[in-house]
């Protein structure tokens, strides 16, 4: 039986260009966890072979163009999920086909964006499934990223990008953690 793989990244938080949580600093933690949001959708409308929660005042939509993300893998872009504010972020659905390990997933995405530091992946279960999750920082953004291995043959990247530093929690942190605790085959 082939695996998919799901990858929620949080990308785009201004910190100043260093990362101090923990320290005193005004720096979120980059493993931080918070509320949960009720869901109100899904991207069910977007994507097929797994499914995401969205919270309310967000939506999801086919994009109106597709890229590709990733570098050894080919991951396709089939749903965004946005507030329709560009200060809130967006969350970005790829889809591909494989069924590669969740940290080597991970690394692959790491490796084919822009020059990172401060990476962290760590084991995970997720919605019952091997996961691996990590957390790096590109610039004076934060990216963080999980990825499941479900039933099909498929693999998915959902980064969720563009939020300001000062409103990180309210916004991009509520989606990526329902995202995470929402995700089924």
């Amino acid at each position: 039986m082939r695996a998919a793989v799901v990858v929620l990244s949080v990308v785009g938080l201004v910190v100043g260009g260093v990362v101090l949580a923990g320290c005193g600093s005004d720096a979120p933690d980059p493993w931080a966890d918070g509320d949960v949001p009720a869901a109100a959708g899904t991207t069910e409308s977007c994507l097929s072979g797994a499914v995401l929660d969205v919270p309310a005042g967000w939506r999801a939509q086919r994009p109106e163009s597709y890229s590709s993300g990733g570098g050894q893998f080919r991951l396709d872009l089939e749903c965004t999920i946005g507030t329709g504010n560009f200060s809130d972020g967006e969350v970005k659905v790829y889809k591909g086909s494989g069924d590669p390990e969740p940290r080597e997933v991970l690394r692959d995405t790491i490796d084919s964006g822009y020059e990172h530091a401060d990476v962290e992946i760590r084991d995970a279960t997720i919605g019952g499934f091997p996961a691996a999750e990590a957390t790096w920082r590109v610039g004076d953004y934060i990216d963080r990223a999980f990825v499941v291995r479900t039933d099909g043959n498929l693999t998915i990247l959902v980064l969720v990008d563009r939020a300001k530093r000062d409103n990180y929690e309210e916004s991009v942190l509520p989606v990526y953690l329902l995202a995470k605790k929402s995700i089924r085959s």
